[in-house]
């Protein structure tokens, strides 16, 4: 703290308006200090007709009046004094905490600090509270590896606390992920988040990208995107995959049936037995006298001359999925 020395070994001490204002500046400077305790702090009531001390907006301030009141406001007395003939108005301000009942501000506002005993206690019981909660929470939260769905934005900063993203997520061309571009800039996010993070971009077209998160905090993070789930059990392992987006069928993968063809009156009947839609067919038939049956015909090739792909999934509604890795 600076220091005025008053004895320098002169009889007397030049007082000047610039003495008294440092002098004034080192009191500032202790009162300061209160901004450490907060805003509104009852330091001290008062007790046995000894005023007692608070902090009022950042003030410190003597606390005089019954500690039963319900309010607490600012009295303020201003002196003057007089020198030498000449009168200094407001030369001095006097300044106080009252407790009053019903004016000023509510002591509900104010903390009780009393010592530092009550401040240790206080803050004993606060972790004591902290730990309680942390346990409870514990007992309620889901457990890492928990995977749930999601219906909301998947951003960084606005999923659940503790989960990540399982598989691709925020779509976008390979220049976004070039430093400065909005993928990059996503990534920098997940990785301040966590420190131990395996991201990078990926694709699985070709042309879109994603961000895609490996492992996040020693959790496995596995890839679902676009997949639907399966569980576990007697027919598939633990993570496992399988399936396909698009299907094509192959003869040997049709299944049996067959075609019966029918004599009609003038035309040959062609009947495909496992639907019973009947169709006629180009023919014709001749009844000789020897009653022989002269069928000329034939049966039309079903579907096009090329097998194609198709998608057979039910219909779906796209969720994302994400893992607890806290």
């Amino acid at each position: 703290m600076n220091k005025q020395n008053f004895k320098n070994g002169n009889a007397m001490f030049p007082i000047s308006t610039d003495a008294l204002d440092f002098m004034q500046e080192q009191t500032l400077l202790v009162a300061q200090l209160t901004a450490l305790a907060g805003s509104r702090v009852i330091v001290r009531k008062p007790t046995n007709g000894k005023d007692g001390l608070c902090i009022f907006d950042g003030e410190l301030l003597p606390l005089t009046g019954t500690a039963t009141g319900t309010h607490i406001q600012i009295a303020e007395t201003t002196t003057d004094i007089t020198a030498r003939g000449t009168t200094y108005k407001d030369a001095r301000v006097v300044r106080q905490a009252v407790y009053t009942n019903g004016d000023g501000e509510s002591v509900e506002t104010f903390v009780v600090l009393d010592n530092m005993l009550t401040l240790k206690t206080s803050i004993a019981n606060l972790n004591s509270a902290l730990e309680t909660e942390k346990s409870t929470r514990a007992q309620h939260d889901a457990p890492k590896g928990t995977i749930i769905d999601w219906y909301g934005v998947c951003k960084c900063d606005q999923l659940p606390y503790g989960f990540v993203p399982c598989g691709l997520f925020f779509k976008g061309n390979a220049e976004s992920f070039s430093p400065g571009g909005a993928g990059w800039q996503e990534m920098e996010k997940w990785k301040a988040k966590y420190p131990s993070i395996s991201i990078q971009s990926a694709t699985r077209d070709g042309s879109n990208f994603g961000i895609y998160i490996s492992n996040c905090l020693g959790q496995t993070v596995p890839d679902l995107t676009d997949r639907f789930i399966v569980q576990a059990g007697f027919s598939y392992g633990l993570g496992e995959t399988g399936g396909q987006k698009n299907v094509t069928l192959k003869p040997e993968n049709l299944p049996p049936h067959k075609h019966n063809i029918g004599i009609g009156a003038t035309n040959m009947i062609h009947d495909h037995s496992d639907n019973g839609v009947k169709r006629v067919e180009a023919g014709t038939s001749t009844l000789t006298d020897a009653a022989i049956y002269n069928v000329d015909g034939t049966i039309a090739k079903e579907g096009t001359k090329t097998a194609t792909s198709f998608n057979n999934r039910p219909p779906f509604f796209a969720l994302y999925k994400l893992i607890k890795v806290i």
